[in-house]
C-alpha cells in the first residue's frame, strides 16, 4: 500500500484578487494576472561564447584570496581577441556553448575549480533597436560584468550569495542599437566554477491597483477518515490551506519542502480545496517573474511557488522515513530514534523484548545493550533494524572522527563507505551535518539517504556546527547521551567509554566567561578520572585558516573561535586533558599550543577544502596542516590512544600521532 496522491488529476487554478474583488479562477498564473503588473519577456540573449582560461587537470590549492587583477583594456573587452592578458597570465581562447537556460560549466572546459582560478566569458549581441534590458546573472562563485569594456556589475569581493541558479542579480542596462559585446570574469571557488545569464524586457503596465493572488487545487475524498496522516509535497512559501486551515508545522523554525503530520480530520467528505495565497508586495513582484529563465528568483523579486500535491496515508502505507539513528547514552546503553511520515506508533523488537513508543512523528528508544534489533510502525509488517556493536569495557576501542560535509554530500557518501569496513565501535561527527540545519529535507538528502545502514549500525556522537544552524530538529532526531540530562544544552554530553572520557559541547552558544555552559564543563572536566581526556566542539582554537585570523584587537575574529581559545582550551588546560578536537575549517590540521592539549582539526567529509595561511602567523602552533578531504581512527588500547588522519583520496594515513597519559598528579 502506498501513499494515495488526492490531488492526482487536478490542476492548480490562479485568480488575482483587485480592491477586494476577485477575478475569475484561470487556468496559469500569467493569465490570472494579465494587466496588473509589468511582465518580463525574454529577448534573444547568446548561447555562442569565447572563453578564455587556462587548462589545469589538477590545479592547486591556493594560499589566501589575491585581489583580482586589473582589468584589460576596454577595447580589447569590447572585442572577441584570440587570447587575454589577465594578470600577466595569457588565457587561450576556446569555443563554448550555454545550455537553454544560459548555463555554462567553466570546469568541464578549464579543469576543477579551486579557489580564485578566473577565466573570462564574452560573446556579442546585435540590438536591433536602442532598448532598456534586465540582465539577469549569477556565478560560481565570484563575477564581474562589463558591456563594451565598461563595468556593469561586480562581485569579485563579495561573491555571489546564493547558488549559482537559485537567486539572480538583476542589472539595468541600456544598449543602443548595433553591436555589444558582453564579458564577464568568473572567478571560481573550490566547489563550482559557472556562469549563467539571460536577459529580459520590461513591458509595462498602466495599471497601479493594489492585488493579491490565490491558488487552488480542488479534489474529491470519498471517504477522510480512513488515512493516519497527510502530506503536503511542495515549499510552503506562502499561506497554505486545507479547506481553510493552515498547514500546521511538524517543527516551529524549520522549512519543509515536505509537510508530514497534517491532521486528517481537516479533510471533508466530497469536494475539498488546496489553496495559496500571496500578499499584494508578493504577488506585484512575483507576477513578473511567471517564466524566469535559468533562476528560481531575481532580487529584489521573488516567483509564486505555485507547485505542491496533498497525499493521504493510510495507516497501513505510514513507513519510517528517516533512520534508524543509533547513539551510546553511557553504561553500555544506546539510544534508537527514527521518524515516520505520519504520526504512528513505532515498536522496537531486541529479540524478546517489545517497546512501542507514543503515537508521533519522531520516536526514541533506549536499549540496555547491544545487539540485533528490529524497528516497524505498528500495524505494518516492514521493518529496519540491524545489530549495534556493544561498547568494549576493557578491550581495543575503535572511534571515527569525521566533520564538515557540507556543502558536497557525494564526499560524504564515499567518507562513510571508507569508514564502514574499519567497523568502528563509534563516529563521532564534527558538526555541519547538512548545508541549512533548518530544512528539514536536507537531514534525508544530505545525510540520511548516503549510507542507511551505516547510521543504523553504527553509533554515533553528534557536535553542532554553524550551519546546523541551531536545528530544532537536530536534538530530537539525533539522540546523545545528554538528551535526557539536566545540562545547559541537549546537544552537550558527557560518555565515558573504554578508558575515555569524551564531552562534547555546541560552541556556537554562550561560552564566555562565568556563562553556564563554562561552569558545566568545569565540573565535568573536574570530575573526570580517565587517563584520556577528548572535548569535542565544531570550533578550533587554533587554525592556520582564515578561521583562525585575528580582528584589529589581535584577537580571533570569530567570537566562536575566540572563546574556544580564551575560555575553553585554559580550561582544558587547567584539567589536564588529552585534546581539544574540532571542525569548521576544511582540512586537516595538529596542533599544539602551550600547555600540553593537543588542538586537532578534522573538517574534510565534503567542505570545500580551505587552504593554508601559515606564512600569516594565524597558527605558530601548527605541526601539520594538510588541505584534503579525509577522515580520522583513534584507537584505544593496552592503555595508548593513537590517532591517523586517512585521506580520501588514496587511503594514505595524512598524520600519526599518540597522545599523553593524563599526568593528573601534577
Amino acid at each position: 500500500m502506498r501513499p494515495l496522491d488526492l490531488t492526482a488529476g487536478t490542476r492548480w487554478e490562479f485568480r488575482a484578487v483587485v480592491s477586494g474583488e476577485p477575478r475569475p479562477w484561470r487556468g496559469s498564473l500569467a493569465q490570472a494576472v494579465r494587466g496588473l503588473a509589468p511582465r518580463l519577456v525574454h529577448v534573444p540573449w547568446p548561447r555562442e561564447w569565447s572563453a578564455y582560461g587556462t587548462v589545469c587537470a589538477n590545479p592547486p590549492v591556493r594560499r589566501g584570496a589575491p585581489p583580482p587583477p586589473a582589468l584589460p583594456p576596454a577595447e580589447v573587452l569590447a572585442s572577441l581577441p584570440a587570447h587575454l592578458e589577465d594578470g600577466g597570465e595569457r588565457l587561450e581562447r576556446h569555443a563554448i556553448r550555454a545550455d537553454g537556460d544560459g548555463f555554462i560549466n567553466l570546469a568541464a572546459t578549464f579543469g576543477p575549480p579551486r579557489d580564485h582560478r578566473i577565466a573570462w566569458l564574452l560573446a556579442e549581441r546585435d540590438s536591433p533597436r536602442d532598448e532598456e534590458l534586465d540582465l539577469h546573472i549569477g556565478g560560481d562563485w565570484w563575477m564581474q560584468v562589463l558591456v563594451d569594456g565598461a563595468p556593469v556589475f561586480d562581485r569579485l569581493a563579495s561573491g555571489n550569495g546564493s547558488p549559482v541558479r537559485e537567486v539572480a542579480w538583476r542589472v539595468p542596462v541600456r544598449l543602443a542599437r548595433g553591436r555589444h559585446v558582453i564579458a564577464a570574469r568568473v572567478r571560481s571557488g573550490n566547489g563550482g566554477w559557472a556562469f549563467v545569464s539571460a536577459a529580459t524586457r520590461r513591458i509595462a503596465c498602466a495599471s497601479d491597483a493594489e492585488f493579491t493572488v490565490e491558488a487552488r487545487r480542488v479534489f474529491t475524498v470519498a471517504d477522510p477518515t480512513c488515512f493516519s496522516g497527510l502530506t503536503f509535497l511542495g515549499e510552503p512559501d506562502s499561506r497554505v490551506r486545507l479547506n481553510g486551515a493552515e498547514l500546521p508545522l511538524p517543527l516551529a523554525g524549520m522549512h519543509y519542502e515536505r509537510i508530514d503530520g497534517i491532521p486528517p480530520d481537516l479533510l471533508r467528505r466530497g469536494l475539498n480545496e488546496l489553496t495559496r495565497s500571496w500578499d499584494a508586495a508578493a504577488a506585484r513582484s512575483g507576477a513578473a517573474l511567471a517564466a524566469l529563465r535559468g533562476f528560481r528568483h531575481s532580487r529584489p523579486d521573488r516567483r509564486l511557488e505555485v507547485a505542491g500535491r496533498l497525499h493521504a496515508i493510510p495507516p497501513e502505507a505510514v513507513a519510517i522515513r528517516t533512520g534508524p539513528f543509533v547513539a551510546p547514552l553511557g553504561d553500555g546503553a544506546f539510544g534508537i530514534s527514527c521518524r515516520t511520515d505520519a504520526p504512528a506508533a513505532v515498536e522496537l523488537d531486541t529479540g524478546g523484548t517489545l517497546q512501542r513508543s507514543p503515537t508521533g512523528l519522531i520516536h526514541r528508544f533506549r536499549i540496555a545493550r547491544g545487539g540485533r534489533y528490529r524497528l516497524r510502525v505498528a500495524g505494518t509488517l516492514r521493518s529496519r533494524g540491524a545489530t549495534v556493536p556493544a561498547l568494549p569495557q576493557n578491550g581495543p576501542l575503535r572511534l571515527a572522527i569525521w566533520g564538515d560535509p557540507s556543502p558536497q554530500p557525494a564526499v560524504l557518501a564515499r567518507i562513510l563507505a571508507a569508514m564502514r569496513p574499519w567497523k568502528p565501535h563509534l563516529a563521532i561527527a564534527l558538526g555541519d551535518n547538512t548545508a541549512d540545519g533548518r530544512d528539514d529535507a536536507r537531514w534525508d538528502r544530505e545525510l540520511h539517504a548516503l549510507h542507511p545502514a551505516w547510521f543504523a549500525a553504527t553509533p554515533h556522537l553528534w557536535v553542532a556546527g554553524n550551519h546546523d544552524e541551531s536545528s530544532p530538529l537536530m536534538p530530537r532526531l539525533l539522540m546523545t547521551p545528554g538528551s535526557d540530562a539536566t545540562g545547559p544544552s541537549p546537544l552537550g554530553w558527557n560518555l565515558a567509554v573504554g578508558g575515555l572520557r569524551l564531552i562534547g559541547i555546541d560552541g556556537l552558544d554562550d561560552w564566555s566567561a562565568g556563562s553556564a555552559n563554562l561552569l558545566w564543563l568545569d565540573r565535568v572536566l573536574a570530575a573526570a578520572a580517565e587517563p584520556y581526556v577528548l572535548l569535542l566542539d565544531h570550533y578550533p582554537a587554533w587554525s592556520s585558516t582564515s578561521h583562525g585570523a585575528p580582528g584589529a584587537d589581535g584577537r580571533p575574529h570569530q567570537r566562536t573561535v575566540r572563546e574556544s581559545r580564551e575560555q575553553i582550551l585554559p580550561m582544558l588546560i587547567r584539567h589536564r586533558a588529552t585534546a581539544f578536537i574540532n571542525g569548521h575549517a576544511h582540512c586537516y590540521e595538529r596542533s599544539h599550543p602551550p600547555g600540553g592539549v593537543a588542538c586537532i582539526t578534522s573538517g574534510g567529509a565534503g567542505g570545500f577544502l580551505y587552504a593554508s595561511n601559515a606564512d600569516s602567523g594565524f597558527n605558530p602552533h601548527s605541526a601539520i596542516m594538510a588541505p584534503r578531504h579525509h577522515w580520522c581512527r583513534l584507537v584505544h588500547a593496552e592503555g595508548r590512544l593513537d590517532l591517523e588522519a586517512v585521506a580520501l583520496d588514496d587511503g594514505a594515513v595524512i598524520d600519526r600521532h599518540v597522545f599523553t597519559v593524563r599526568d593528573r598528579g601534577r
